[in-house]
């Protein structure tokens, strides 16, 4: 093998290799399809706001649920094209792509709010609600009045640190 030939399979080897994603349109096209997503879900997408009992009880497992195979591309007519435009512009989050179902359309923005860090991996086949109820869960109880806990009190000063200011 030549020197050029070498010096290109050794680039292409060392290239970062990046797992395709379907894009935010692609995911909320399909759900548009599957669930017969209208207007009425638009009205209901402008009207949500997580109630403080939602998470209270019990709530679903986080866990990953068996994937869908969504087509790579989303294709639609006119009307169902109108109702993705409208969902995408009223959720814009980088959480979006990932949503398994229409409530998880209903549940990313207050996700992406809670916790803007969950990696891709994490949100895969999860529901957004279960992951919004647990990183709600575990805010509640790091924080010092819920976990019963005093704030620390200054640290002690050793036998010399004592005996070197008197």
């Amino acid at each position: 093998m030549d020197l050029k030939r070498r010096l290109q399979r050794q680039r292409i080897d060392r290239r970062e290799k990046k797992p395709f994603r379907r894009s935010a349109f692609a995911r909320v096209s399909a759900l548009v399809q599957v669930h017969g997503l209208d207007e009425a879900f638009i009205v209901r997408l402008e009207r949500f706001r997580p109630e403080p009992g939602a998470c209270s009880g019990t709530a679903e497992p986080a866990s990953a649920a068996p994937r869908r195979r969504d087509p790579l591309f989303g294709l639609v007519g006119e009307d169902s094209y109108r109702t993705v435009a409208a969902i995408l512009e009223r959720r814009k989050n980088p959480y979006l792509p990932f949503a398994e179902t229409p409530e998880d359309i209903l549940w990313s923005d207050a996700l992406y709010r809670r916790h803007p860090r969950i990696s891709p991996e994490s949100l895969e086949g999860r529901s957004f609600k279960a992951l919004y109820c647990c990183t709600s869960a575990a805010h509640a109880t790091t924080t010092p009045e819920h976990t019963g806990r005093k704030e620390p009190s200054p640290p002690h000063r050793s036998r010399n640190e004592r005996h070197d200011h008197a």
